[in-house]
C-alpha cells in the first residue's frame, strides 16, 4: 500500500508531509504548463513530480530510470545522506 492508497487521516504526519510536497510540485507544474508559458519551468516541474511519485509509489525501475547523472544505474548510491548532499564534481 502506498501513500496514494490510504486516506488523509490514516496517513502518518510524515506520508502528509510528502503529500504536500507533492502537491505543491504539482501546482507549480501545473502553473507553469497552463499559465506560465516556461516551458523549462514546466519541464523541471514535470520531472520533480514524477521522480517524487514514483518514490511515493515504491516503483524502484521507474525512480532508476530517471538516474542518468549516475555511472550505474543499479547503485544506490543516494540513500545516504552523505551521497544525497554531496556536491557535484565537474
Amino acid at each position: 500500500m502506498t501513500v496514494f492508497d490510504k486516506n488523509f487521516n490514516e496517513m502518518t504526519d510524515f506520508e502528509r508531509c510528502i503529500f504536500r510536497a507533492y502537491g505543491m510540485l504539482k501546482d507549480r507544474q501545473n502553473f507553469w504548463e497552463n499559465c506560465g508559458g516556461g516551458t523549462a519551468e514546466a519541464s523541471a516541474y514535470r520531472s520533480a513530480v514524477d521522480i517524487l511519485e514514483y518514490a511515493m509509489k515504491e516503483d524502484w525501475i521507474a525512480l532508476n530510470n530517471f538516474d542518468y547523472y549516475n555511472d550505474d544505474p543499479t547503485e544506490e548510491w543516494a540513500c545516504t545522506p552523505e551521497e544525497v548532499n554531496k556536491v557535484c564534481e565537474v
